[in-house]
C-alpha cells in the first residue's frame, strides 16, 4: 500500500466514525500499538526529541488555560477544579539534580526524596500540605475528582455477594474503607447494597474527616492514621479496603500498613487492593508517568502484578485472584467499527514492513510525510478519546525529567551502539545507578520506552531503537540536555507570574518571569556569569546548536543573496566617524552583531572564499576577550543596548512563523523564551516591529528547507 493510499484509508475512518463502542479493547489497542510504530518510522528524531523535551512547556499552557478560565469562558459550563499544581512541577524538574545527587539511588524514605530535596523541607508530603491550605484543597478535590470518574467501581465486578455468604455476623465491620478519604467509596458501595449485614467503617486522618460535608450515617468515621496500629473498631470485618493507597508509599511503609490490617483481621477476612497494577512489561505512557509522580513526591512506586504479590506475600498474606473490570475508564473507548479497525490495523503493519523508513522520511516527500502524520495524529485522538490527549500533556513534565535523568546518568554513552540487549543490572554496573531505579519495570527504563526511547525485549532487558541511538550522538545529545532544562526551572513558575501581572504579555527584561521565579534583580545573562554549572550548560547547548545548523547562514547568504548582488553593495557599508579602527574607505561585506566567537561568520568565509570584503564579529567583551578569532573574521567588542559604529543595510536570521498554523516546535519555543520576555514573531509581527524602528523589509528569504522556519529579513532605512 502507497503512503498516499494509506493517508487517505485514514482520513475516511476519522471523518466517517461508525458507532461508539463498536471497537472490542483488544482491537483498540492493537491499532494504537501500529500507530504509534507508524509514528516513529516517519517522525524524525529531532521532532520526536522535541515533543518530549517541551512537554512541560505543554502542561504550563494547559494550567494557564485552567487558570485564566478560557475552557469555562469557551463552554460557559462554570467553574472547574485545578487538575495540578506547581508543586508537582517543581518536583520533577529536580529529579535529575537530586538523583545526581543520591548517587542514582531509588528514592524510598517518604522524609528525604525528590520533594524535600526540591522543597527544601523535612516535612513529608502529607504534613506538608498542612501548612499549605490551597494546595491541599487542590489535593483533595483532585482525589475526589479521580474517585468520581473511576469508571466501573470495584464493587461491579468483585462477586460481593457471594464472598459475604449467608452467616456473616452483623455486629462486626463488613467493610472498613482504610485512607478512604471524604466516603465516596463506601458511600457508593453502602448506596447499593444497602441491605447488606455488618457495619461500614471510614477510615483516614482527623482534618480528613472533619471535612466530610455529605456522608450516610450508617457509616462510621474513624479518625486514624494507617500508618498507625488499626483500632479495634475494626477488628474482625469481612473485607479492608485500600483503594490506590499502597502506590504513595515505599515497601517499607507498606508493609507496617499491612501488617496492622492483618493484625485485626479473622481466619475470613480478606484483604482487598483496588489498584493500578502495571504489566511486567510495555507499561503505557500514563501508567509509567504516574509513577514519576509518585516517586516525586512520596519516594513511592506503582508496581506490578508480580511486586505486589512479593510485597503481600512478604506480609504473611496469600494473593488469591486478580480482579479486573469488564468495561474499560471513560474515555478508553473508540468509535471506530470493529471490522475497519481490524482492517487498518493489519494495514499500518503492512505499510511498515513493505516500506524503508527513508523513504517517508525523505526529503522530497516532506509534504506526504506531514499529511500522514496528520491523519494518524487525528485517529489516534479518536482512538484515545479526550481525555488521554490531556492526561499525556499534564504528564508532559516527567516525561522531560526522565530524558534528563537518562542523559545525566550516560545511559546514552554505555549503551553500545550495536542491537545486543542489555540487562538492567549490566546497565547499572556501567552507570553507577541502582537496577531497582534503572530497570524496575515501571521506573526509569520503562518511562523511557513509553515515550519510545528503547525497546522492551525481555523482563529488565532492553535494546537500543532508532530514536534511542540519536542520543549516542554527542553533539544532539548535549543540545537536548540544554534545551530539555535550560528554561524548564522558570517555565513552571509562568502561570503563577502571569497571574501576579494579571495576564498581561510579557515585556520589562528586568522585571520579567526569569527575575520573578529566580527572586533576583539580574538578568538572566548577567545572572548566569554567576552560575558555573549553568553557564556551562548553556554554553555547550549554544556550541551545539551552532555546530548542527553550521553552513545555514552560509546556505542561505548564498542562495538567496547572489555574489553579484552582494558584491554590488559592499562599497555602501562604512562605520561611523567615532570609530577609530575604521574608516570610511573600509568596504565591510557583513557584521554578526552578538555573534559570539564568530562561527556563523568563519562558515560564511569557508563557503563564500570569493566574497570580498571585510567580516567583523560583535559581542562583549566577556564573550570575545582572551579568545582566538576565526581567520578571516574581526572582533569588535560592542554591547547591541549601545548605538552601533557600522553602517548598512540589516540582515536578520530568525524564525519567521506562519500567520496560522504554527507547529508544536515553534510554539513551544515561544513559551520557552518567556522568561527572558523574548518571543518568536510572525511575518507580519517582523514588519511591524521593524517600521516602528524606521526601516522597511525589503525581502524575507527562506524557511523551506527540511520544514524549517528559519529565515533571513532584509531591511533598509525607510
Amino acid at each position: 500500500m502507497s503512503v498516499a493510499a494509506l493517508i487517505q484509508q485514514i482520513n475516511q475512518v476519522v471523518e466517517n466514525p461508525p458507532a461508539p463502542d463498536a471497537i472490542s479493547n483488544e482491537e483498540r489497542v492493537g491499532l494504537l500499538a501500529a500507530l504509534d510504530k507508524l509514528r516513529a518510522t516517519v517522525e524524525s528524531p529531532v521532532d520526536f526529541t522535541t515533543r518530549v523535551i517541551f512537554g512541560a512547556h505543554e502542561q504550563v499552557g494547559l494550567r494557564l488555560g485552567i487558570e485564566m478560565g478560557l475552557f469555562n469562558t469557551m463552554a460557559a459550563i462554570g467553574e472547574g477544579a485545578n487538575i495540578d499544581s506547581t508543586t508537582a512541577n517543581e518536583v520533577l524538574i529536580k529529579i535529575p539534580e537530586y538523583l545526581k545527587k543520591t548517587n542514582y539511588k531509588n528514592p524510598e524514605n517518604t522524609n528525604d526524596g525528590p520533594f524535600q530535596y526540591a522543597m527544601n523541607t523535612k516535612l513529608q508530603y502529607y504534613d506538608w500540605l498542612k501548612t499549605e491550605p490551597e494546595q491541599a484543597i487542590a489535593f483533595n478535590t483532585t482525589m475526589m475528582l479521580q474517585r468520581m470518574d473511576r469508571g466501573e467501581a470495584w464493587y461491579d465486578y468483585y462477586p460481593v455477594i457471594s464472598k459475604i455468604g449467608t452467616s456473616f455476623d452483623e455486629k462486626l465491620p463488613l467493610l472498613v474503607d482504610v485512607g478512604g478519604n471524604i466516603g465516596i467509596n463506601i458511600g457508593d458501595f453502602h448506596a447499593k447494597f444497602p441491605d447488606l449485614p455488618g457495619r461500614l467503617v471510614l477510615e483516614d486522618l482527623p482534618e480528613v474527616i472533619s471535612n466530610i460535608q455529605e456522608l450516610d450515617p450508617a457509616i462510621e468515621r474513624i479518625p486514624h492514621s494507617f500508618l498507625e496500629p488499626q483500632p479495634e473498631t475494626a477488628r474482625g470485618a469481612k473485607f479492608y479496603f485500600l483503594g490506590t493507597v499502597l502506590h504513595d508509599w515505599p515497601d517499607a511503609e507498606c508493609k507496617t500498613i499491612l501488617s496492622h490490617i492483618r493484625s485485626v483481621m479473622n481466619k475470613d477476612s480478606i484483604l482487598l487492593l483496588g489498584e493500578n497494577a502495571v504489566p511486567d512489561t510495555n507499561a503505557g505512557l500514563y501508567q509509567v508517568k504516574l509513577d514519576f509522580v509518585m516517586m516525586s513526591l512520596f519516594a513511592a512506586t506503582d508496581r506490578t502484578i508480580k511486586q505486589f504479590k512479593a510485597l503481600l506475600e512478604g506480609e504473611g498474606f496469600e494473593l488469591v485472584k486478580v480482579w479486573q473490570p469488564k468495561i474499560a475508564r471513560p474515555g478508553t473507548h473508540t468509535d471506530i467499527q470493529i471490522i475497519m479497525a481490524a482492517k487498518l490495523t493489519n494495514e499500518i503493519k503492512r505499510a511498515l514492513d513493505d516500506s524503508n523508513s527513508d523513504s517517508l522520511i525523505n526529503e522530497d516527500s516532506l509534504q506526504l510525510k506531514q499529511d500522514l502524520l496528520s491523519a494518524a495524529k487525528q485517529l489516534v485522538e479518536k482512538l484515545e478519546g479526550p481525555e488521554v490527549g490531556i492526561w499525556k500533556v499534564v504528564f508532559g513534565p516527567q516525561a522531560n525529567a526522565a530524558l534528563r535523568s537518562a542523559i545525566e546518568m550516560r545511559i546514552f554513552e554505555v549503551f553500545e551502539l550495536n542491537n545486543e540487549p542489555r540487562t538492567a543490572a549490566q546497565l547499572a554496573d556501567k552507570t553507577g545507578a541502582e537496577k531497582l531505579l534503572l530497570g524496575k519495570s515501571i521506573r526509569m527504563f520503562q518511562a523511557l520506552i513509553s515515550v519510545g526511547i528503547f525497546t522492551e525485549v525481555d523482563e529488565e532487558t532492553y535494546t537500543h531503537n532508532t530514536r534511542s541511538k540519536v542520543f549516542t550522538n554527542t553533539l544532539f545529545r548535549t543540545l537536548m540536555r540544554g534545551m530539555s532544562s535550560i528554561m524548564t526551572p522558570y517555565i513552571v513558575k509562568l502561570p503563577e507570574y502571569l497571574s501576579s501581572i494579571s495576564f498581561q504579555n510579557l515585556e520589562e527584561t528586568r522585571q520579567n518571569l526569569f527575575q520573578y521565579a529566580m527572586n533576583t534583580e539580574m538578568t538572566y545573562f548577567d545572572w548566569l556569569h554567576t552560575q558555573p554549572r549553568d553557564l556551562e550548560i548553556f554554553s555547550a547547548t549554544m556550541q551545539a546548536s551552532t555546530q548542527r545548523g553550521q553552513g545555514i547562514v552560509a546556505k542561505l547568504v548564498s542562495s538567496q543573496f547572489p555574489p553579484a548582488d552582494i558584491s554590488s553593495k559592499q562599497s555602501t557599508s562604512s562605520v561611523s566617524n567615532s570609530t577609530e579602527e575604521f574608516s570610511q574607505e573600509d568596504e565591510i561585506l557583513i557584521v554578526d552583531v552578538g555573534g559570539g566567537r564568530g562561527k556563523i561568520l568563519n562558515d560564511l568565509r569557508t563557503a563564500r572564499p570569493d566574497l570580498k570584503g571585510r567580516m567583523i564579529v560583535q559581542d562583549l567583551p566577556k564573550e570575545i576577550d582572551g579568545r582566538e578569532p576565526f581567520p578571516g573574521v574581526e572582533t569588535l567588542a560592542h554591547d547591541f543596548f549601545t548605538p552601533q559604529p557600522i553602517y548598512g543595510k540589516i540582515l536578520i536570521m530568525d524564525a519567521v512563523l506562519p500567520n496560522m498554523g504554527t507547529g508544536a516546535f515553534e510554539s513551544l519555543l515561544d513559551i520557552n523564551m518567556m522568561p527572558l520576555s523574548g518571543i518568536e514573531r510572525t511575518e507580519r509581527h517582523w514588519r511591524e516591529l521593524l517600521e516602528g524602528a524606521g526601516l522597511r523589509v525589503v525581502k524575507v528569504e527562506g524557511g523551506k528547507e527540511g520544514g524549517s522556519r528559519n529565515c533571513v529579513l532584509e531591511a533598509i532605512l525607510e
